[in-house]
């Protein structure tokens, strides 16, 4: 799996690609682009998906809606995310619309859970840049209605997480397009 936050050009891009096993994420490597024009961002993605295959999921809030059409135009198959703010996930026109408090809880079930694993491979400057920002994460539940703030920042990393994190622990969809089924 991949799984992508696209950034704004003062943020990074988060790149992560990790594949599921027995309940747990490996996470296999971990890239961060700033600074990069986003046709360049598509195209080393459409690089990683053909090194290492899919599910493509990426974030399409904010700018992320022009960028993945700029990815689906290059026929990536991507499965677009939009982050909310509200409290119930649901899936409208292709896209799935996931609460960013779901997110976060699904990364934080598999790290409380010691079911995430970084792989050696992975370069120590950005493994080591995971592990701070979600240090420095925070969330806060008040009612129905979450507050989450990086101390740092910089949450590229850890939205590009959650996103794999949710997307592998949701319940399997067979989806049928043109004919063709494929499980997602």
């Amino acid at each position: 799996m991949i799984a992508v936050d696209l950034g704004q050009m003062q943020d990074s891009t988060a790149i992560i690609v990790c594949h599921e096993g027995h309940g747990h994420l490996h996470i296999t490597y971990i890239e961060r682009m700033l600074g990069v024009t986003y046709d360049l961002q598509m195209k080393r993605i459409a690089q990683l998906y053909e090194m290492h295959g899919g599910p493509l999921v990426c974030d399409i809030s904010g700018v992320g809606r022009g960028v993945v059409d700029m990815g689906r135009a290059m026929r990536l198959p991507i499965i677009g995310i939009s982050i909310t703010g509200g409290m119930t996930a649901s899936f409208e026109g292709g896209t799935h619309r996931v609460p960013k408090v779901e997110l976060i809880n699904a990364l934080v079930l598999l790290t409380q859970q010691k079911r995430i694993h970084v792989s050696p491979d992975v370069s120590p400057t950005e493994a080591t840049a995971l592990r701070e920002e979600m240090l420095a994460f925070s969330m806060r539940v008040f009612g129905n209605h979450a507050s989450m703030e990086a101390s740092t920042g910089h949450d590229d990393l850890v939205l590009a997480c959650s996103l794999a994190a949710w997307y592998s622990a949701r319940p399997q969809q067979v989806i049928r397009i043109a004919g063709f089924k494929r499980d997602w």
